[in-house]
C-alpha cells in the first residue's frame, strides 16, 4: 500500500471512530437514569438502585468516549506528520496529545467511580437491613462526592 493511502485510510479510520464514538456516547447518556435532582442523595441514590442499565450506560459512554479521543490522536498524528518542519506548532500539537491523553484518563476514572462504584454502594444501600442503612447511605454519599 502506498505511504498515502495508508495515511488516508488511518484518517478515514479515525473520522469513522471520532463520529461513532459520538454517537455511542450520546444513546448511552440518553439511556443513562437521570429523572431525579443530583444533589437529593436520597432519591437520586434510589434511581440508582433501581436502574438495571447504570453499568451499561456508563460502559457506553467510557466507549463512545475512548472511541473519540482515538479518533483525535489520529488527527493530531496526522497534523503532527504534516507540521514537523514548525517547532512551535509540532510542541502544541505534543502538548495537545497529552492533554488529550491525559483527558482520557479522567474519563476512565470518572467512569470506573460512576459507573460501577457508586452503583454498588447505593445497590448496598437499597438492599442494607435497616440497621445498617444509614452507614450505607454515607458510604455511598462518600463515594459520590469522589468528584465533581
Amino acid at each position: 500500500m502506498h505511504p498515502k493511502e495508508c495515511e488516508r485510510s488511518l484518517f478515514r479510520m479515525g473520522t469513522i471512530a471520532f463520529i461513532l464514538g459520538i454517537v455511542i456516547f450520546l444513546v448511552s447518556t440518553i439511556f443513562r437514569p437521570s429523572r431525579e435532582d443530583p444533589t437529593n442523595h436520597l432519591r437520586v441514590f434510589a434511581e440508582y438502585a433501581q436502574s438495571n442499565i447504570w453499568i451499561a450506560a456508563h460502559i457506553g459512554q467510557l466507549a463512545g468516549g475512548l472511541l473519540v479521543f482515538g479518533g483525535g490522536f489520529v488527527a493530531l498524528y496526522r497534523f503532527l506528520g504534516q507540521t514537523s518542519e514548525s517547532g512551535l506548532v509540532s510542541a502544541l500539537a505534543w502538548l495537545g496529545l497529552a492533554a488529550t491523553i491525559l483527558t482520557a484518563g479522567t474519563l476512565v476514572i470518572l467512569q470506573a467511580v460512576d459507573g460501577i462504584s457508586l452503583k454498588r454502594a447505593v445497590d448496598s444501600w437499597a438492599t442494607a437491613p435497616q440497621a445498617e442503612k444509614i452507614a450505607a447511605f454515607r458510604v455511598a454519599k462518600v463515594d459520590r462526592n469522589r468528584y465533581p
